[in-house]
């Protein structure tokens, strides 16, 4: 027998004995001199009730394995219509992308395809890669980071001056893999893209940004601010903005700072 498979099995219910009672009864009864036509009769009801509570139970049983059968196909169903959301929402995903790229795309039709001073992405491109990167997330059950940084030759001044953006630029291209990305922003500043990244990996990326500026340029100082999907947003507009909001933190230290936005309740 297959395991799950249900055989039925014998079982002696309160009938079998309530008959089983009548008889040996019945039975006294004949030998104490009663007529057996009187034992006949309730002999013969207590027949018919077993007759009927036996037909009660196989209709019983019949119900229970066709209500085990029903359990087992909504199950199947249920599994089906699963894989099918699931389908149709990466599907939903990549038609998203492709749109915000196309958006993208036409909004930006003048813009350079990369910054010409850094060879960096352009800001333009900053959010449709925020949004695939979290859509990616989303189907794999995995973080993503963004840091939004900038490098200063002198923070301690009141208006420092920022670094040579292709040392800063060189810096962040040591540091990343090729499905993070870098861009450079409109104000001077740059930012991280960091596919599979918590908090945490953010801040050894941003870390090793800023030891490799100091190799090439004694003094530099490195302030960013850090923001994950799913922990500090669940969109492109959230996790640039807690971004953003940790940089000001930052910024309001004169050394090396790196600022982590506080979690969402």
């Amino acid at each position: 027998m297959r395991r799950g498979d249900h055989q039925p099995t014998e079982r002696v219910g309160p009938t079998s004995l309530a008959l089983t009672a009548l008889a040996v009864a019945g039975g006294i009864a004949v030998l104490l001199g009663a007529q057996p036509v009187v034992v006949t009769i309730p002999v013969a009801a207590a027949v018919a009730l077993a007759v009927l509570l036996a037909m009660t139970d196989r209709r019983a049983v019949r119900t229970e394995e066709a209500l085990r059968d029903a359990e087992f196909k909504a199950g199947a169903l249920f599994r089906d219509l699963r894989q099918q959301m699931e389908a149709r929402e990466n599907l939903e995903s990549r038609l998203t992308w492709r749109s915000r790229l196309g958006s993208m795309r036409r909004a930006s039709q003048n813009d350079a395809l990369s910054d010409p001073e850094t060879g960096l992405l352009p800001e333009s491109w900053l959010i449709a890669s925020v949004s695939s990167r979290i859509a990616s997330g989303r189907r794999r059950l995995t973080p993503m980071a963004v840091v939004m940084l900038e490098v200063l030759e002198r923070a301690d001044l009141d208006e420092p001056d920022p670094l040579q953006p292709t040392l800063t630029a060189r810096a962040i291209a040591t540091c990343l893999r090729e499905a993070d990305g870098a861009f450079r922003l409109h104000d001077g500043g740059f930012a991280l893209v960091l596919d599979d990244t918590d908090d945490m990996g953010a801040l050894v990326v941003t870390r090793r940004v800023g030891e490799s500026l100091e190799e090439w340029w004694p003094g530099a100082v490195v302030r960013a601010g850090v923001a994950c999907y799913p922990a500090h947003g669940l969109t492109a507009e959230d996790i640039l903005e807690r971004s953003g909001e940790a940089l000001e933190e930052a910024r309001r230290w004169p050394q090396h700072r790196i600022e982590v936005a506080p979690a969402e309740h």
